[in-house]
């Protein structure tokens, strides 16, 4: 997020709402078999944006660092599920 922000992009309302979301969860007394299914279900989203993304080929219009990094986190997404 600082790396974002330092491009000039607003991460307030996106970090608030991601750590509302997580505080719901977290807190509560949930078995590890619970916390493992929603870390499973998260790294499951990752894997369908990422895929999504790279097969649009979204990322065409950027260029720079931060374009490459997410090309980058959205092959490692792929390669986890091959």
């Amino acid at each position: 997020m600082r790396l974002l922000s330092e491009l000039g992009h607003d991460t307030a309302g996106m970090d608030k709402k991601l750590r509302r979301a997580l505080n719901r969860w977290v807190d509560k007394p949930l078995s590890f078999k619970m916390k493992l299914g929603f870390l499973a279900g998260f790294e499951h989203q990752t894997l369908i944006l990422a895929d999504h993304m790279l097969s649009e080929d979204l990322l065409s219009g950027g260029s720079g660092p931060l374009n490459d990094m997410i090309a980058w986190h959205g092959a490692e997404e792929i390669e986890h599920c091959e």
